[in-house]
């Protein structure tokens, strides 16, 4: 059976279009050891390529398509990275002192802020959502009945994308 992690399109352009977009979210954060949660992590972006660039972070990816999780189990043993994977859908994990959480291509703000905002256990706690080209009418949407307290970084990988980040709780209006 085939598992479909990445669109065929984008195979041709793999490093710019995953690993080098990937990596750019490491430009908005410190250099600490953080406690890292990827939500609906699939093919592994952006946590393999985040945990593979700081090794000091733990990362946790949360993913709930057994097959996925079984992909990125082997990947991880291959490429020994230091992460690990919880094969369960967001709102169902539970972890302590969540520092930072991203999400890449996983669902449209109005329906992602609600897996997130458990996930924000801290008073520090923040995110990095990688949003497409449609991101300001996803934050319209949201906003209808959430709160959030956001910077939007240009994307420098996809024209009219951007690195969304969340620097505190999203709170329900």
């Amino acid at each position: 059976k085939r598992l479909n992690l990445v669109s065929a399109r984008s195979l041709d352009d793999f490093w710019h279009r995953h690993v080098a977009d990937s990596a750019q979210i490491l430009a908005h954060i410190d250099k600490k050891p953080y406690v890292w949660l990827d939500i609906g992590s699939g093919a592994g972006f952006p946590a393999l390529i985040v945990a593979l660039l700081r090794p000091a972070i733990t990362m946790h990816l949360v993913e709930s398509n057994h097959r996925k999780v079984a992909f990125l189990d082997a990947i991880i043993r291959e490429i020994d990275c230091p992460a690990t994977t919880h094969a369960c859908r967001a709102q169902d994990l539970s972890l302590p002192a969540i520092d930072m959480i991203s999400a890449r291509a996983c669902a449209p703000l109005s329906r992602l802020l609600p897996l997130l905002a458990p996930h924000f256990n801290k008073i520090s706690t923040e995110a990095l959502l990688h949003k497409g080209k449609n991101w300001q009418d996803e934050l319209v949407q949201a906003q209808k009945t959430w709160q959030v307290d956001y910077t939007a970084h240009a994307s420098l990988f996809a024209e009219g994308a951007c690195i969304l980040h969340l620097q505190s709780r999203p709170k329900k209006r």
